[in-house]
């Protein structure tokens, strides 16, 4: 199994991050002893894609799926603070803001 380099310096700078509970282990590669040592928990899923997204689009042309709930404002790029400002204020029923390219 192939990893990507880059997931252990960011997860251990993720650990080093966040603020100590109390005394501990040390660490090799990836700091486990940080870890324990602040109480992290660290949970993780997989989805099942390649069995459940070839039929999305055929669901979505038949109209059975809608996606407009999932983008509620459209914006163009020269408005994105503005967008960034209701998503994160959740002003408006912004749930997922979309900025649109101009061309």
């Amino acid at each position: 199994m192939k990893r990507a380099s880059w997931i252990l310096p960011l997860a251990g700078a993720a650990v080093v991050g966040v603020r100590r509970a109390g005394p501990g282990l040390s660490g090799d590669k990836f700091p486990l002893g940080a870890v324990v040592d602040k109480g992290l928990t660290g949970r993780g899923a997989q989805m099942r894609g390649q069995r459940y997204i070839p039929m999305l689009p055929e669901r979505m042309a038949a109209g059975e799926l809608t996606t407009a709930h999932l983008a509620t404002p459209t914006l163009p790029r020269e408005q994105a603070p503005k967008a960034y400002g209701m998503f994160k204020h959740k002003t408006d029923g912004c749930v997922r803001a979309v900025i649109r390219p101009t061309s």
